[in-house]
């Protein structure tokens, strides 16, 4: 919390404490009391360090047993090459109007309707003996 500025924490988390209408008891004491208890070392606080405790934490038993025998090995690749395969396939029919795809074959599910170009979608709902608003000027 203080990075080393131990002073400057117990006058914050007082002050908080204050704000919140309640009294804190924390002292600088108790903070060198914690410094003694991890052998007087401080905890390096810039980010590769934070990067490093938490890739230190990290085990690969977890994935390790997705591919413990041949076939969970199997079943696994199989999962992961059909999630890649959809989401490469996922951007062609869900692309904005004008871009990879311009024809009408966009899936009509109602997720995908705000992505449908608003002026083919009045001309769609128009019978044919009503004339477009567009074609009249």
């Amino acid at each position: 919390m203080g990075k080393g500025r131990d002073e400057m924490a117990v006058k914050i988390v007082h002050e908080v404490a204050r704000r919140n209408g309640k009294t804190s008891g924390l002292s600088i004491e108790d903070l060198r009391v914690c410094d003694g208890l991890q052998g007087g070392v401080g905890m390096e606080t810039d980010n590769a360090a934070a990067i490093k405790r938490k890739l230190a934490s990290l085990k690969g038993d977890h994935v390790k047993a997705l591919f413990a025998t041949r076939k969970l090995a199997f079943s696994t690749s199989m999962i992961m090459v059909v999630w890649a395969f959809i989401g490469l396939a996922f951007p062609l029919y869900v692309s904005p109007p004008g871009h990879a795809r311009t024809d009408d074959r966009m899936p009509s599910f109602p997720v995908f309707s705000n992505l449908e170009d608003r002026s083919t979608e009045t001309d769609r709902h128009t019978s044919p003996t009503e004339t477009p608003v567009s074609s009249l000027s």
